[in-house]
């Protein structure tokens, strides 16, 4: 039997009460199949569920990829992203974007902590999008207009072309228009990294209207699309 932590990245319902979940651990991401969870009586289903940090005991099928888990308990619960609507909503795209992609325990458990506490979940959740369009090889032209190369008038974002653009270049019908405090923000984000994220958040103010211009772009450069992001547009008239 093997006994490891981890958080519940995704869970597939298979047969009636039963689900097959990737975890993703200190060692990588593993499969596990959770039987009877889905039972109202079954003792594991509050530690099984989506974005569950828990403790998992788990049995080693012999010539299988699929542990079984036999039972768990919770390492730790995020109080202010249960309580709160758009920290949740924001830590279901967490989830959705840390299965997609690589990346480590302890950077996840970063995120996801920063996420709990954060004054502005918006700014974390920026600079995860930025992080793993760096990863993916993405580079967001912020510093300079990406078609003429004026670093001078600075005025509008282009999605298809991947950066900012300057008055000279700007084309109403192509471009998102921003403030000056929209493009500052932008940059610092893009500029930023999680062992910075304090000065980040001090400096900027990043918005639900910024992190869909990442996410936007993240889905044309990055090919990675974050279905969950749809909810946080929903909630929008509530914030």
């Amino acid at each position: 039997m093997s006994d490891f932590k981890g958080i519940v990245l995704s869970n597939t319902i298979i047969h009636d009460h039963d689900v097959i979940m990737n975890v993703l651990t200190p060692s990588g991401k593993v499969s596990m199949k959770a039987k009877g969870v889905l039972k109202t009586h079954s003792k594991n289903r509050n530690y099984t569920e989506i974005g569950c940090y828990s403790l998992f005991h788990t049995i080693d099928k012999n010539n299988s990829k699929v542990l079984l888990l036999k039972n768990a308990e919770m390492v730790k619960r995020f109080l202010n992203i249960e309580n709160d609507l758009i920290r949740k909503s924001i830590y279901s795209c967490f989830l959705e974007i840390m299965n997609k992609i690589d990346i480590t325990f302890d950077e996840a458990i970063q995120y996801i902590e920063i996420l709990n506490r954060c004054t502005n979940p918006y700014c974390i959740y920026a600079l995860l999008l930025c992080q793993v369009m760096h990863s993916s090889g993405v580079s967001l032209v912020v510093d300079e207009c990406v078609l003429c190369s004026s670093s001078k008038g600075l005025c509008a974002l282009s999605i298809p072309d991947g950066g900012f653009v300057c008055v000279h270049c700007f084309d109403k019908m192509r471009h998102h228009h921003l403030s000056v405090d929209e493009l500052k923000n932008l940059r610092y984000v893009v500029h930023a990294s999680l062992e910075n994220y304090p000065a980040l958040e001090e400096a900027s103010s990043l918005s639900y209207e910024s992190v869909s211009y990442l996410v936007e772009l993240l889905h044309r450069y990055g090919e990675i699309t974050i279905r969950s992001h749809s909810f946080l547009e929903v909630l929008q008239p509530l914030a």
